[in-house]
């Protein structure tokens, strides 16, 4: 099975990274988790989905894969001491945005977002973070470890970048205690369905800088629609609704790289695998259109003028 993301049969520079915008990084790593391991599968996982992934993107109305997606090689971190695997991963991350790239990394927890986002400050400081979750990760530490996946953004929020956290289900009053001393914004979604999503989204987004990390928990989603984790919660994002959040945050910011993260495989169930794929893919579409890697093509004005 083909591991790169999408075949190469998609895209006209071919796979190299020297000549794609959007390089792929797969982080196999679940030594973060607290319940559920798994997660160190996911990358491969939806990899392989990627194969299935139709090229032209109905959702962004646009050919993502001709701005030239490459893989790099996927390193975990098993056997290996917690910080040194964060310093590589930093490392590689550097090496690819020191050229220029569109980083998209697959996890792997969601510990891996901290030195992800450490790698972006140094070449886009002052940068903000979009975090799409069902839960804070705001714990200094958790099961006495502060790189865990219930910390990265407490960690990340300690160098003075700002926050936003959105689709919250689990919110303990010691996580609004913390917020209100930093420069995070909590946005659960109660408040979302209550208040208008998207108005209530377009707000918050206010609070963030022009520049924007996004990090995606796949358990920002429903469980009926992304049941493929370690911690599912009820009363997520239904797919139209994210797809709908992140149009606008790639109409409202400029986002400058973007994880996945926390997809845990379930043998015998291929859908979700399949939703994760095209979850990046829609996100590659929207910042190749951002950026004016590829052309908007709409199939229904196509049809309108022949």
């Amino acid at each position: 099975m083909d591991t790169r993301f999408t075949s190469s049969e998609f895209t006209p520079h071919g796979t190299t990274i020297n000549a794609a915008k959007i390089v792929v990084l797969p982080l196999p790593y679940d030594l973060g988790l607290s319940w559920m391991p798994g997660t160190r599968l996911g990358p491969r996982s939806i990899l392989e989905a990627s194969q299935e992934v139709e090229r032209f993107n109905y959702d962004t109305f646009c050919y993502p894969a001709d701005a030239g997606i490459a893989t790099a090689p996927a390193f975990g971190g098993r056997g290996e001491e917690i910080p040194t695997y964060e310093s590589r991963i930093q490392a590689a991350a550097e090496q690819y945005l020191e050229q220029g790239k569109f980083l998209y990394s697959i996890g792997g927890d969601h510990s891996i977002t901290y030195p992800l986002v450490m790698a972006h400050l140094k070449y886009h400081p002052g940068i903000g973070v979009l975090h799409l979750d069902a839960h804070t990760d705001l714990w200094p530490t958790y099961q006495g470890m502060n790189s865990s996946h219930a910390t990265p953004m407490y960690r990340i929020v300690q160098t003075g970048t700002k926050i936003v956290s959105a689709g919250l289900r689990v919110i303990t009053p010691e996580d609004y205690e913390r917020a209100a001393t930093l420069p995070v914004k909590l946005l659960p979604m109660y408040k979302m369905r209550r208040g208008g999503m998207m108005h209530q989204f377009e707000d918050a987004l206010e609070f963030l800088p022009e520049r924007v990390y996004l990090s995606l928990d796949c358990d920002a989603l429903d469980p009926s629609e992304m049941p493929a984790v370690g911690t599912p919660i009820p009363g997520g994002f239904r797919f139209d609704e994210l797809l709908e959040l992140l149009e606008m945050l790639f109409a409202k910011k400029t986002v400058v790289g973007a994880d996945l993260v926390e997809f845990s495989p379930m043998p015998g169930l291929h859908f979700p695998q399949m939703t994760a794929a095209q979850l990046a893919y829609d996100v590659m579409g929207l910042k190749s259109l951002q950026a004016g890697w590829v052309p908007e093509i709409n199939p229904e004005r196509v049809l309108q003028k022949a």
